[in-house]
């Protein structure tokens, strides 16, 4: 039987999709070797593998990162990781939490299934439960629910987003409802180079080798994790529900969206900000010039470091502003 051209193109897209793969499972990896890395150097406490659904599966565990001699409930980041809805986890994320963590947060880093094994709505699904979980028991860790932020990179800011929508605006889905029953949306919303909307993958498609290898990935990523187009919607696409004129049930948190000026997602964090202003939202987009996707990961870049200085400030006036607890200068000082 003869192989079509598609088919060698689509063979061609997976195997570089592998090689972006390993790289940033080997980042992830290099990052856990590194000395500096462990949360105890900088006097931060972790309490790992804490299921969150009684499954008895990893996927459904989270991991609650603290600084160990802080006083009072403390504001919580509930964290939710990157890797095109198919890869990486919160043991690769634990930099990400741990960031957080420095600056006087109490950081929540959860697991969820990731597909093609378990496609939409598990990630989402996943996700709900563990912001469920963490609303009715993190008061007992040391958390304060009245200070929530939401945080995620590339496919956690899209479950990232998708999760404050199910705070602020029901849905018919059960998972969701019970999330919008909890009746507590995030304090904030920081989804960083977000990848949020799935369907559409052509408009990826920007010219050149480039331009269509970013539009072939995207086009198995959508494959994988929503295999069945028709469920599109406000849970897994995002961003096209907040570009509708309809407002939300409850207010929409405020947002910081930051994006690498290079990355092939960038259109996304731009038109979410525009989106959640013509609806009165306190949202910015900051892009930074020339760097790339999850760029904020390097650590050792000017620009990533700036990057995490900007996500402290706005934590810090978001949470100032409706806690005299948190102190500011705690937030604002220089990212090591």
């Amino acid at each position: 039987m003869a192989i079509r051209t598609d088919e060698i193109k689509e063979l061609g897209i997976r195997s570089a999709l592998k090689v972006v793969d390993g790289f940033y499972l080997g980042l992830a990896e290099s990052y856990r070797k590194v000395p500096l890395a462990n949360p105890k150097l900088y006097g931060l406490h972790t309490e790992k593998n804490i299921p969150y659904r009684n499954t008895s599966q990893p996927e459904h565990c989270l991991d609650i990162m603290r600084p160990k001699n802080a006083h009072g409930p403390l504001p919580v980041l509930f964290y939710i990781h990157g890797g095109g809805f198919r890869l990486l986890s919160k043991d690769t994320h634990l930099f990400f939490a741990m960031m957080f963590a420095k600056k006087g947060f109490l950081v929540v880093n959860i697991n969820y299934r990731l597909a093609p094994a378990h496609p939409f709505p598990a990630a989402i699904e996943d996700t709900c439960a563990a912001y469920k979980w963490m609303v009715k028991n993190i008061a007992q860790y040391g958390g304060d629910t009245d200070r929530i932020i939401v945080s995620g990179e590339s496919a956690g800011g899209n479950l990232a987003t998708s999760l404050a929508i199910a705070t602020c605006q029901q849905q018919p889905e059960p998972y969701a409802k019970e999330v919008f029953d909890l009746g507590v949306v995030p304090k904030a919303l920081i989804p960083a180079c977000g990848y949020l909307e799935i369907t559409r993958p052509e408009r990826y498609h920007t010219g050149g080798l480039w331009g269509e290898l970013t539009q072939g990935v995207m086009r198995i990523l959508e494959k994988e994790y929503l295999p069945q187009p028709h469920l599109a919607g406000p849970l897994n696409n995002p961003l096209p529900f907040l570009e509708e004129s309809t407002p939300t049930e409850r207010p929409f948190p405020p947002c910081f969206i930051p994006v690498g000026g290079a990355d092939s997602l960038a259109q996304d964090s731009i038109r979410l900000a525009n989106a959640l202003k013509k609806r009165n939202v306190n949202a910015t987009t900051k892009v930074y010039p020339n760097r790339g996707h999850a760029f904020h990961a390097y650590i050792w870049l000017k620009q990533a470091r700036q990057c995490w200085r900007d996500m402290f400030a706005f934590s810090n006036d978001i949470l100032y502003a409706s806690s005299q607890n948190w102190q500011p200068a705690a937030a604002r000082r220089r990212v090591a």
